[in-house]
C-alpha cells in the first residue's frame, strides 16, 4: 500500500510541472485609448457680431475753408452696428499645427449721422456689406484651436457730408466698393464630432474713399478714410472625420 502511495506521488510530482506550462497565460492589461480631434477637412458656418470704427474726412488740397465756407477737414467720428452672415474654409492639420484658407461675407447695419460741433455741418458712414477672404495659422490642443489670420477685405461704403454753412447748402457722397487688408485672430472649440464654435477679432482697413467737391466754388477733393473693428461668434460644421486613435 505504502508503494503504491509513493508512486501516485511521485507522478503527480512529475506531471505537475507540465500542467502548469501549459495552462494559459493570463492577458496584459489593455492600454487606454485617446480619441485626440483632428481639424482637417471643409468647414461651414455662420457668425454674429458687432462692428465699430472711424472714418477720417480730410480736405487734400488745404484751401477750401480759406476761399469758401465748406468743411475744413481732418474731421473724425465713430461708427458702429450690428453684424452678421456666414462663413466657409479647409483646415489641414499635421502635428499640433493647423493651417486653413476662409472666406466670409456679413451683411451690416453700420449706419452713422454724426452732428459736429460746428452744428452746420452732418457727416455720415453706412456700410451696407463687407467680406474677406484670409489665411489661418493654429496651434490645436486637442478640441481647442488657438489662430491667427490675415488677408484681403472688401466692403461696400458710403461716406457724405452735408454742409448748410456755405450759403448754398453744400452735399456731397462717395459711395463704392472699397478693398484694403485685414488681421486678426480668435479660439475655435469642436464641442462635438462636427461641430465647432469660436470667437473672433478682426481689424479692418480700408482704401480711402474719394471724391471732388463741385457743389461749393472753388472745387475741392476730399477723401475719407475708413478703419473698422469687428467682434464675433460663429458656429461650423466640418465635412468629414472628426477623430484620430492615439495609443
Amino acid at each position: 500500500m505504502k508503494k503504491l502511495i509513493l508512486a501516485a506521488s511521485a507522478v503527480l510530482g512529475l506531471a505537475t510541472p507540465s500542467m502548469a506550462a501549459d495552462m494559459p497565460l493570463k492577458a496584459p492589461p489593455a492600454t487606454a485609448i485617446a480619441a485626440v480631434y483632428n481639424w482637417t477637412g471643409f468647414y461651414i458656418g455662420g457668425h454674429v457680431g458687432y462692428g465699430w470704427g472711424r472714418s477720417t474726412l480730410a480736405d487734400i488740397d488745404n484751401f477750401c475753408l480759406g476761399i469758401s465756407n465748406c468743411p475744413n477737414p481732418p474731421d473724425r467720428y465713430n461708427f458702429d452696428g450690428i453684424v452678421g452672415g456666414g462663413q466657409a474654409g479647409y483646415n489641414w492639420q499635421t502635428g499640433n499645427l493647423v493651417f486653413g484658407v476662409e472666406v466670409d461675407f456679413s451683411v451690416s447695419g453700420i449706419d452713422e449721422k454724426t452732428p459736429l460741433i460746428r452744428t452746420t455741418l452732418t457727416l455720415a458712414t453706412k456700410i451696407d456689406w463687407f467680406g474677406t477672404a484670409r489665411l489661418r495659422l493654429g496651434y490645436a490642443a486637442d478640441r481647442a484651436l488657438f489662430y491667427v489670420t490675415g488677408g484681403l477685405a472688401y466692403a461696400n461704403v458710403a461716406n457724405s457730408f452735408l454742409d448748410v454753412g456755405c450759403g448754398v447748402p453744400c452735399f456731397l457722397e462717395s459711395s463704392d466698393v472699397k478693398f484694403g487688408w485685414t488681421v486678426g485672430g480668435g479660439l475655435e472649440y469642436a464641442f462635438a464630432p462636427n461641430w465647432s464654435v469660436r470667437a473672433e477679432y478682426l481689424f479692418v482697413d480700408l482704401e480711402k474713399n474719394k471724391k471732388l467737391d463741385v457743389s461749393c466754388a472753388p472745387a475741392c477733393r476730399f477723401e475719407w478714410e475708413n478703419r473698422l473693428n469687428v467682434a464675433r461668434v460663429g458656429l461650423n460644421y466640418k465635412f468629414g472625420g472628426p477623430v484620430v486613435a492615439r495609443y
